[in-house]
């Protein structure tokens, strides 16, 4: 397990919000997919799930460290601090508004793993619709405002 992986979510989001909820699953999950697609390398595999990327082994580890969280300060990189900074200034209004955190957290990392895993562009119009056919609950133009954040952002690989 790569502790640090979890610094950073806690560093990102301000706190560290734990596995004991649903929704702070989720919202780990999301956050270290974002994480490996803004150039962290966690060793994590990640499949499709109803929610978006999911992956078994990160969900273990997270059980894990949250149990145990170490006592002493982790130090993180100047690269790595600069990853906390830029993520932090991406997800500026979410954090702001953490009921939406895990919506948005959920339709970000979705839109990423499948440009991923089906080797399109962000700005491919027919990766709005596959969106929208797998997730019914975003709307047409949640889904293109978030392309167009994370397009901005120029954040992720």
């Amino acid at each position: 397990m790569d502790a640090k992986v979890f610094v950073l979510v806690g560093r990102i989001l301000g706190e560290n919000i734990g596995v004991s909820s649903f929704r702070n699953r989720l919202i780990v999950q999301k956050m270290v997919y974002l994480l490996k697609s803004a150039g962290l390398a966690p060793n994590y595999f990640f499949t499709w799930y109803i929610r978006g990327p999911y992956s078994v082994a990160l969900s273990s580890d997270a059980f894990a460290f949250y149990k145990n969280i170490p006592k002493q300060e982790t130090t993180l990189t100047s690269s790595e601090e600069l990853l906390v900074q830029k993520m932090r200034s991406f997800l500026s209004e979410e954090l702001n508004d953490f009921d939406e955190l895990e919506s948005k957290l959920e339709l970000f990392a979705s839109l990423l793993f499948l440009r991923d895993e089906r080797k399109m562009t962000l700005s491919d119009p027919q990766l709005v619709s596959l969106l929208k056919t797998l997730k019914p609950w975003f709307t047409e133009e949640q889904i293109k405002n978030a392309v167009g954040k994370i397009i901005d952002s120029r954040l992720f690989n």
